[in-house]
């Protein structure tokens, strides 16, 4: 996609990716189908709204994307709640293991400001990289 973004600006592309439309094209293809870009992207526009909830006090988060329903699940617990947190993302790890197409992450925090900083992605608007990553496969 740096390669893509690149030759829409006019600037250079990325050393060792394709520069011709056509291949240029079916490598994003291949890796968007590859790697569920484009759901894992619309799952991830999600998050953002569960945390600007006045009033969440937490101290574990475990973030679940689920790439078949398109959507993140975030479980959050208070600092007694530890074993509690640990239990459910095992789960989470074995279901994941079992290819069924779920995403974890367990993080502990003591504020939004930290969970922001520690997992930027997850709390960026991604809709305008996913125009283009629709654009540039089309």
């Amino acid at each position: 996609m740096g390669t893509q973004i690149a030759i829409k600006e006019r600037t250079r592309p990325v050393p060792n990716t394709p520069t011709q439309t056509n291949t240029l094209r079916d490598e994003l293809r291949h890796y968007a189908d590859k790697l569920s870009v484009i759901e894992r992207l619309q799952a991830f526009s999600a998050v953002p709204h569960y945390f600007s909830r006045p009033g969440s006090t937490y101290k574990y988060c475990l973030i679940v994307l689920n790439e078949a329903e398109k959507k993140v699940e975030i479980y959050s617990y208070g600092k007694r709640d530890l074993l509690n947190a640990l239990h459910t993302y095992s789960e989470f790890e074995k279901e994941i293991a079992s290819g069924k197409g779920l995403d974890a992450v367990f993080v502990s925090v003591k504020s939004l400001r930290q969970l922001k900083r520690a997992y930027p992605n997850y709390f960026l608007d991604t809709r305008m990289f996913l125009d283009l990553v629709k654009a540039a496969i089309r």
